[in-house]
């Protein structure tokens, strides 16, 4: 299957687009529920440096317009690559960007979307470059809540691009273009438009939280998530994640901002879990717990799910019943629905690190056999799926 192709969707909020299949950390779900200047910024993971090329723009007058030159887009398609991922439910297509390529470290680094990667399993993501080369690369990295990851594959020398440091350097109006392999058909197409808002636009994913994101009206189609979207210099100020599939919306299209991009993979390189071996965005968390309303007189949250990546995996199981909660050193609450339970959640200030404490009866309480469940929040690290089967391309 072409996991980006039906991205699109449309209803406003001020926009609420069903665009991506984002796994949002954050979130519990419930059933009832001048001139430019150029530097470069070094990190390291497990003692490899990684040199990062960034841009700002002195001021307005200094931000590129008109189109770029034939040299410019011919660095822009050599920088950029096709991902195909072969799972056991089909296969999926995405599109990334290399922003790092090292001699020293021998090292190649890739900017793509989570959305694209998420369902791939260790060793199987497949990159494809212009001239038509091949060759498998590893997940750094993931941060569904940003829906940004990043890829690595041995080698060096390759075409490289510089990123966008700030949002000052946007400018309503001013051209772009977007490269990403169209429908998973169409490799390294390339589409061209304007920035429509130099501003973000706070987009809805339904079912899955809030982004903000770059609006562009440049053609995009599903496949082209992960890939870049580029000022005129071929500087890259976006990466393509989203956008409307509706017949009254034409070219609404969305690209996570450039200087969001460089903040994520500066963290997914620099912080390296030691238990995985994958980066991660230090702060992150997830509380992991799928709960409905149970009972007729007397109601109770109960779990129906909790996500491996929960903090509480291996400590509340479905059926579990949910009587009080406490949430760090505030007040021990009584419980009585699932929809309470997400309030509270939504209100409580929880960092990596908070305690929390539920009050809970296996069976949905039948047995009114109560326990205490204390939990440390954890550090999110987002891991790829391991499995013994060969998947051929």
């Amino acid at each position: 299957m072409n996991k980006s192709k039906n991205f699109f969707t449309s209803k406003e909020s001020f926009v609420i687009a069903t665009v991506i299949i984002l796994a949002l950390v954050y979130t519990i779900t419930f059933s009832v529920f001048s001139s430019s200047q150029s530097n470069s910024s070094a990190n390291s993971t497990a003692g490899t440096n990684v040199t990062i090329s960034t841009v700002t723009y002195s001021d307005e007058a200094s931000i590129p317009t008109g189109y770029p030159t034939a040299e410019t887009r011919e660095n822009s398609l050599n920088a950029s690559v096709s991902i195909t991922i072969s799972t056991t439910s089909g296969t999926t297509y995405g599109s990334g960007t290399i922003f790092s390529s090292d001699a020293d470290t021998n090292y190649t680094y890739v900017v793509t979307c989570h959305h694209v990667i998420e369902d791939a399993t260790q060793g199987r993501i497949l990159l494809t470059f212009y001239d038509g080369t091949t060759t498998y690369a590893s997940l750094v990295g993931s941060d569904p809540s940003t829906d940004i990851a990043v890829l690595r594959f041995s080698g060096s020398g390759y075409q490289t691009v510089s990123i966008i440091e700030s949002s000052d350097s946007l400018s309503t109006g001013q051209s772009v273009y977007c490269i990403g392999y169209s429908l998973g058909i169409y490799d390294f197409t390339y589409t061209s438009g304007s920035l429509s808002q130099s501003k973000e636009r706070t987009v809805t994913i339904t079912d899955y939280g809030t982004f903000n994101v770059l609006q562009t009206d440049a053609s995009i189609n599903g496949g082209m998530s992960g890939g870049g979207m580029f000022d005129a210099n071929g500087v890259l100020i976006g990466v393509i994640n989203s956008g409307y599939d509706s017949d009254t919306a034409e070219n609404v299209s969305f690209a996570i901002p450039g200087y969001t991009v460089l903040e994520v993979i500066q963290q997914l390189i620099q912080n390296t879990d030691e238990t995985t071996g994958y980066g991660y965005v230090e702060g992150k968390y997830s509380i992991g717990l799928t709960v409905a309303t149970y009972g007729q007189t007397t109601t109770y949250p109960v779990v129906t799910a909790v996500s491996s990546s929960s903090s509480f995996y291996g400590n509340l199981k479905v059926g579990d019943l949910l009587k009080t909660v406490k949430i760090g050193d505030g007040d021990t609450i009584s419980l009585t629905s699932a929809t309470q339970l997400q309030t509270i959640f939504e209100q409580a200030e929880i960092s990596v690190g908070t305690v929390i404490t539920f009050t809970a009866c296996e069976n949905y309480g039948i047995d009114n056999n109560e326990r205490t469940v204390e939990v440390t929040v954890k550090q999110y690290v987002f891991t790829l799926a391991s499995t013994s089967s060969y998947f051929q391309f």
